[in-house]
């Protein structure tokens, strides 16, 4: 690493900030006029409106304070842009750390502002603004520990526990950035060692915060907790590591709904040109970072942060980075830097077209969700039996062929609708207004009486049941 004096920390406004601004007005552009809404944000919202402490009880307390208070009319266009200020940050924080040229601050921003997996930090979280500031808040603390000293060293692990606080699996990107640290003239020792400096008094600190919360907003048990099973045995780090190669497949090979053909393509040249070179202990750390992403995952059977494809987002650093590399080897050769700029250029390029066509599909279902929510909540309320005591009950899901042409579910939580599954269904047509109570209010076996349902919508004096399979 650098010596604390030789790092310039102060910041000015350069032609880099100002082609990476553009880049991300061009990318969620699309999102901040259609505002990505997903089955998970219905659900989610209609719970932060009701500040229900829910975040506090999976181990989040800060996302609680940001949401019941700061944010308690959710402003999804507002958290957009404080969540890309605070990925437009993070570029410029690494940059510095790191000791970027021009064009490589450049590369690094576009990518870590642009991969579609932001679609998984912007939309299926809900927190538009909470997930980005985590990230932030956990890059801020691995620069202030990098500076070895003074009264911001302490700051750090502070720092971290509120990161932790918004979001787990922010110690994921803590270990890739500390990774990616040792290709840029850290050394691994002290390295190693600013990283346990900081994440054991971070973690504990989190530790005691969260439970602390949990106990005195009286958040209830942490069903994850039931999930654990203690130190990963070594069939099941293999099991692990089976996973973290299944992930690797959708982002390199064609064919991933959330990636464009050229993502896979751009990695492999680029880390072509680096094996050619063969820089061992970069390549190293290059490894041990991509299996970083996942490493909350590793070390505890059952991990209390929930499987890999939530990890994902962090992945982008390693991306950047070996893409760095790839054009540091190619100094030499003009025409072949040229295509490999050339074909970042059209990386870059196709990420803007799936993000803006991301969110313009789901603007898209979000439409049609509405109007058959419209047409079941007449009728129910058309219902000479309908009160806003009635309980009821929704089952089954929207059948593929129900949904309108093109729009498609495309994999794991990928063009999601919320007529496809009852939870995402109650929370779309309570915020339509409709007035209803739950299931287990009614007589006991009323509600099952009238299934199976033939007929999207049936009643009776003691419940109403919604088939979604019936739509």
């Amino acid at each position: 690493m650098t010596s604390n004096a030789s790092i310039p920390w102060r910041f000015s406004w350069s032609w880099v900030d100002t082609l990476g601004s553009i880049v991300m007005v061009l990318a969620w552009s699309g999102a901040f006029v259609t505002i990505t809404w997903s089955p998970d944000n219905h659900q989610q919202v209609l719970e932060l409106g009701q500040c229900t402490t829910l975040w506090a009880q999976l181990g989040r307390p800060l996302m609680d304070l940001l949401y019941c208070q700061l944010f308690r009319g959710f402003q999804p266009q507002l958290q957009l842009l404080l969540g890309l200020f605070c990925l437009w940050c993070i570029g410029r924080l690494l940059s510095r750390l790191w000791r970027l040229e021009a064009t490589e601050s450049l590369l690094l921003l576009v990518w870590i502002s642009t991969f579609p997996f932001l679609v998984n930090v912007f939309g299926f979280e809900t927190g538009k603004f909470s997930i980005p500031l985590a990230y932030l808040l956990t890059t801020l603390a691995w620069v202030l520990v990098s500076r070895r000293s003074g009264w911001r060293f302490w700051c750090a692990p502070f720092l971290l526990a509120a990161a932790l606080s918004l979001y787990q699996t922010s110690l994921n990107l803590l270990v890739v950035v500390a990774l990616m640290s040792l290709i840029f003239g850290a050394r691994m020792l002290p390295t190693l060692g600013r990283l346990l400096m900081l994440t054991l008094p971070g973690i504990l600190l989190y530790g005691v915060t969260a439970e602390a919360a949990r106990w005195i907003l009286h958040a209830g048990y942490n069903t994850r907790y039931a999930a654990m099973g203690g130190p990963e045995t070594p069939l099941g780090l293999l099991r692990q590591l089976k996973d973290i190669a299944g992930h690797y497949k959708h982002f390199l090979i064609p064919g991933h709904a959330l990636l464009p053909p050229v993502t896979g393509v751009c990695v492999a040249v680029a880390f072509a040109v680096v094996l050619y070179h063969r820089p061992w202990s970069q390549l190293a750390a290059l490894a041990a970072a991509a299996v970083g992403v996942w490493s909350t995952d590793l070390p505890v059977s059952g991990s209390l942060l929930g499987t890999g494809y939530r990890h994902t987002y962090p992945v982008v650093v390693v991306f950047a980075v070996l893409s760095i590399l790839a054009l540091r080897q190619c100094r030499q050769r003009p025409r072949l830097a040229q295509g490999l700029a050339g074909l970042y250029a059209s990386t870059i390029a196709a990420f803007i077209v799936v993000d803006n066509s991301w969110a313009f599909d789901t603007h898209r279902l979000a439409v049609f969700d509405g109007a058959v929510a419209q047409r079941l909540a007449q009728s129910i309320e058309a219902s000479p039996h309908h009160s806003a005591h009635q309980p009821l009950l929704i089952t089954g899901a929207l059948r593929p062929s129900a949904r309108p042409s093109g729009l498609q579910p495309r994999g794991f939580d990928v063009l999601g609708s919320s007529l496809d599954n009852p939870g995402a269904a109650r929370a779309l047509l309570r915020s339509l207004g409709l007035q209803f109570s739950e299931p287990a209010t009614a007589r006991p076996g009323s509600c099952e009486a009238l299934l199976p349902a033939i007929r999207p919508v049936v009643t009776s004096p003691d419940c109403t049941v919604v088939d979604l399979s019936q739509l």
